[in-house]
């Protein structure tokens, strides 16, 4: 069979061109994605010996942004992987390119603290991975069983939508979550 296929996966590596994409198609020479995951697929189907009808569909699991968390009421300097989605509303509305910009001083910390302790409540222990999930060579990632929490954000902000719709967006993953404005901050208050 002359069929074959290569996918390249990166993770934010934009510093260089994908060497697929530089070989395959001379107008994408020097594109670069710097701070984005992608993956880059190339498939020589044998016309001979058909093996697909068409090109195969794709899916990844894609961890998003990295963002900062709270821990006893004090915002971290460090940004780390979460989908809790205490931690990505908060993140939202302190970004101040793709988000709200809002200050520090005008978030109650400890209400998204709570809210993310309750979003991180485990409604499912052990649960096993379904369906076919790429693992590195490394073994880094061989994921077969995780703890499903309570609320998680798995959802793609469109920053072409205004601010409140994506507010609501993010809050709607946390069942009946509400963003008030009280005693001159924003809370989240999470039942």
């Amino acid at each position: 069979s002359k069929a074959a296929f290569r996918i390249d996966v990166h993770y934010g590596d934009g510093e260089r061109a994908c060497e697929i994409m530089r070989v395959n198609d001379g107008a994408r020479q020097d594109a670069k994605f710097p701070n984005m995951a992608y993956a880059t697929g190339v498939f020589c189907l044998d016309r001979d010996n058909p093996q697909l009808n068409n090109v195969p569909d794709m899916q990844f699991y894609v961890e998003g942004r990295k963002v900062r968390k709270v821990n006893t009421g004090v915002l971290s300097n460090t940004r780390e992987y979460s989908n809790n989605p205490a931690w990505c509303l908060l993140d939202y509305l302190l970004d101040d390119t793709s988000g709200k910009g809002l200050s520090i001083d005008q978030i109650d910390l400890s209400s998204f603290e709570d809210a993310a302790r309750l979003c991180d409540t485990e409604a499912l222990p052990n649960a096993v991975m379904g369906g076919k999930v790429w693992q590195p060579v490394d073994g880094s990632r061989n994921v077969t069983r995780r703890t499903i929490p309570l609320y998680e954000c798995n959802i793609i902000i469109n920053t072409e939508k205004n601010l409140r719709d994506n507010v609501q967006s993010i809050l709607s993953t946390m069942g009946d979550a509400r963003l008030v404005w009280s005693q001159g901050k924003y809370k989240l208050i999470l039942q």
